[in-house]
């Protein structure tokens, strides 16, 4: 009759009430007044500890404090769990019966709701809470297609839905779900646009930005007051450009002023796991916003990216016939460096030019219509290299 009891108190802030007004700062205040009157109301019960979760949702997932609380009880430190509600506790059927109905009954552990009535100890009310339970995934369930489908409708209506604005751009404070042009971080986006155009590869250009000391895409958005979840052992200074970071940039359609969206899905509400959608499923929609990069630009770096090779050592650029210069047998050629000259090399047929005895033969052929070979020249002509005993060109202008 004596007996002391240890309570665990768990709250939970429900990021599906995120949206009602005022309730973020009276929810947990709230919860937890409840609790303590209850405790001291009772005598043999003491407070042992106090396990808060914030704007974490109800399902099956990661809440630290939760972990938390199932440990302590695990390890016998608390005698009665007590929530406000058993959906606070979770609202994943699963989550119940594993604790609820097994666990805590194992490990000798009292579970109380207060508004619903809850209660371990009184096993006339277990069928009540499997149907609480029930209820209560149902309710998650339907949150979570009415959440879907919101976002599917404003993808199709061309509105930004991600939390976080792409580099270049930062969200609308008068429509969040409007882009417009970061000024600061923009100039960086045309930056990597003509250092790619000008031959410098991903790597190259990476290797540029993080000399100058330009703060990654993930260093800028935490300079900025931003709070992005990532997964990394670095310090979110030590975050630098990278081949991936540089890739993004030349190959969204954003800076182009369109949005794609819906690329990516969860498996269910429960299972958080990432499945890539089918390309035609994607959402897409044009002049959604101020582009950052013109459409002719954008273009010339596509066609770039899926011809270029690996950039020469010397000079950390492509070469200007990277991607268009094949052998009799169309096999592609490479770039080889011989210590002395530059070679393009094929590498099944073992043929072989300089690259400077072709690069002048082009010229040659070029009739003196162009007084330099530049990358643009190039990108406007299509060039097969034809190698047999000697070297033949051929070449069809575009213009």
């Amino acid at each position: 009759m004596n007996k002391i009891f240890k309570v665990g108190i768990y709250l939970r802030l429900s990021n599906e009430d995120k949206d009602k007004k005022n309730i973020d700062s009276e929810s947990i205040k709230n919860q937890r007044n409840m609790l303590i009157d209850y405790i001291n109301k009772n005598d043999n019960y003491i407070l042992y500890d106090e396990y808060c979760d914030e704007d974490l949702s109800g399902a099956g997932t990661y809440r630290p404090e939760f972990e938390r609380l199932i440990n302590d009880c695990r390890n016998k430190k608390i005698d009665i769990v007590l929530c406000k509600s058993q959906s606070r506790f979770s609202r994943d059927m699963e989550i119940i019966e594993k604790y609820i109905n097994n666990k805590f009954i194992e490990w000798n552990v009292r579970f109380i709701s207060i508004a619903d009535n809850a209660d371990t100890d009184n096993y006339g009310n277990k069928k009540a809470r499997q149907i609480n339970a029930l209820v209560n995934e149902w309710y998650l369930e339907d949150i979570s297609n009415n959440i879907r489908t919101a976002f599917n409708s404003k993808m199709k209506q061309g509105e930004f839905i991600s939390p976080f604005a792409p580099f270049g751009y930062k969200v609308s404070k008068q429509n969040n779900n409007k882009l417009v042009i970061d000024k600061t971080a923009s100039i960086i986006v045309e930056e990597i646009y003509k250092l790619y155009l000008d031959g410098y590869g991903f790597t190259s250009i990476a290797n540029i930005l993080n000399n100058k000391r330009v703060p990654s895409p993930s260093l800028y958005k935490h300079m900025n007051g931003i709070k992005l979840h990532i997964v990394t052992n670095k310090k979110i200074e030590d975050i630098k450009w990278n081949n991936n970071a540089i890739k993004n940039i030349l190959t969204n359609e954003i800076y182009i002023g369109n949005l794609i969206q819906g690329k990516r899905t969860t498996v269910s509400y429960k299972n958080h796991k990432i499945i890539k959608k089918d390309k035609s499923l994607w959402i897409k929609k044009e002049n959604t916003q101020e582009p950052i990069i013109d459409g002719y630009t954008f273009n010339k770096v596509q066609k770039l990216i899926k011809r270029r090779t690996r950039t020469i050592k010397s000079t950390n650029k492509t070469h200007i016939l990277s991607g268009i210069v094949f052998c009799n047998n169309n096999h592609l050629m490479t770039i080889k460096n011989s210590g002395k000259h530059l070679y393009l090399v094929c590498k099944k047929c073992k043929t072989s030019i300089r690259y400077d005895y072709l690069e002048q033969e082009i010229l040659n052929k070029l009739n003196n219509k162009y007084t330099t070979l530049t990358r643009s020249i190039i990108d406007d002509l299509v060039l097969k290299i034809i190698i047999n005993k000697d070297v033949l060109i051929t070449f069809k202008e575009l213009l």
